[in-house]
């Protein structure tokens, strides 16, 4: 499989820990068939039809996270005294 690699990162975490072997995350496109594979710690993560798709799925996955975050806040806020009929 011929690949060329967009990215490739360590994270300083398990390196601290004292893991001699820190945790790697690879972004890379494929050639056949044609793709952008995502790999963390060795294991396949996700793999895209194309660079845009990838984009657009971590977009909207923030989004997501986003209306999560917004809907917990709201929660945490809440009035806590109950309403008057």
């Amino acid at each position: 499989m011929a690949d060329s690699t967009i990215s490739d990162s360590t994270d300083s975490d398990h390196a601290e820990s004292g893991n001699t072997m820190p945790a790697q995350t690879r972004v890379f496109y494929r050639t056949s068939p044609e793709g952008v594979v995502v790999e963390k710690e060795g294991k396949l993560i996700a793999v895209y039809r194309s660079p845009e798709e990838m984009i657009e799925v971590h977009i909207k996955g923030l989004l997501a996270r986003d209306q999560q975050d917004t809907k917990r806040i709201k929660n945490i806020y809440r009035d806590p005294r109950p309403k008057k009929s």
